[in-house]
């Protein structure tokens, strides 16, 4: 009886376990596409600004008018978004990292779980050998 309860107990902490494992990659995975989202935003941001700059800097050649404070803050703005996306993928990286360890620690678990079960299968049989059951 113990040893069908403990049998039991396992089943539980597994499907716990999956199910711990499934929330986490959801929340994870949604997380990710939202910062992948973003930095796709901002690099299209980042390809908008400097179609803009090119065409300010033909502009400037063209008109002879040198607007030297727009290019620059056009500059400044693209140095910022590429920050920006530098940051963003520094963050994707520690989440990718954090996966990767929740994942080793559903292994542990796992393992932990067989673990347990096999040692239930001895002991069971161990117990089934002394009353004259499986030998």
């Amino acid at each position: 009886k113990e040893l069908e309860t403990l049998l039991d107990n396992t089943k539980l902490e597994e499907a716990d376990a999956k199910a711990l494992h499934e929330a986490i990659s959801k929340e994870r995975h949604g997380r990710l596409s939202d910062l992948e989202r973003t930095v796709q935003e901002t690099k299209d941001s980042i390809a908008s600004l400097k179609k803009e700059e090119d065409e300010l800097k033909e502009k400037i050649v063209n008109d002879g008018n040198v607007r030297q404070s727009e290019l620059n803050a056009l500059e400044k703005r693209i140095k910022e978004e590429e920050s920006v996306i530098a940051d963003l993928e520094s963050e994707i990286a520690a989440l990718n990292n954090s996966i990767a360890h929740l994942n080793d620690q559903i292994s542990d678990l796992q393992r932990a779980i067989e673990d347990i079960r096999d040692k239930s299968k001895r002991e069971s049989s161990g117990i089934n050998a002394e009353y004259g059951g499986v030998r």
